[in-house]
Order: C-alpha cells, then structure tokens, then sequence
C-alpha cells in the first residue's frame, strides 16, 4: 500500500479514486465478506456501444437512484443512470433476463468511481 500511495499517487499516475478499485483483506474471512458485500446488489456489468449496463441482483429503491444521479454525475458522458429493460444484445444471447438494470452513459474512465456508486448501491 505505502508503493502505490507513494509511487503511483504520489507522482500522479492514479487518481484518489482508484483506491476503491480493491481493499486489503488481513484474514480470509474478511476477504469472503468483502466479495459478498461487493455483490450483494450488483450481479454484473455488460457493455454495449455507447451504454454500460449493471444488473443488480434486486431493484434498488428510487431514493438511491435519485442519490446516484446527483452524486455520480461526473462519470457520465451524457445523460443519467436510469432503469432499463434488457439490452437487445442481451436478449438475443439469453443473458440475465429476469435480473433488474441500470443503464448509462459511463465515460469509461473513471472505475473507481463507478466501484463507489456499486458499494453504495449495496448499502441500498
């Protein structure tokens, strides 16, 4: 952790928000709760041109969804996160079908962010 603060931050190759992109676990039994929790909601991403869409294991309440679009604005391109039906891509390939989704305009840069919106769609 001190190499990439040091290192990577430090010297601007990485952002603040890429230190939610992983966690350090110090027993195993941590590690197992910090992988269930990341998908406690959130089952998967799938990306088509111009849309990345999470699927969630259960809808989130339209509290959270208002939250999310005020608070993670700055990784979309254009638009808002928004509920949405399956992809066409989806249903031609059977993927997910019955699972709930979020559909939006993600500028493809900022996961960090993107991993701060899905730990706090977990939290819903």
């Amino acid at each position: 952790m001190n190499f990439v603060k040091r290192q990577l931050s430090g010297k601007g190759f990485i952002n603040k928000e890429d230190f939610s992109l992983f966690s350090i676990a110090r027993s195993v039994d941590a590690a197992v709760k910090s992988i269930e929790d990341f998908y406690r909601v959130y089952h998967s991403i799938r990306y088509v041109p111009g849309l990345a869409v999470l699927r969630l294991n259960r809808e989130i309440s339209r509290k959270t969804l208002k939250f999310i679009n005020n608070e993670f604005k700055d990784i979309l391109n254009t638009g808002e996160i928004r509920l949405s039906p399956p992809t066409e891509k989806e249903v031609k390939e059977g993927e997910f079908l019955d699972l709930p989704r979020l559909a939006m305009d993600f500028n493809m840069r900022d996961y960090g962010r993107l991993c701060e919106m899905i730990r706090l769609i977990n939290k819903d």
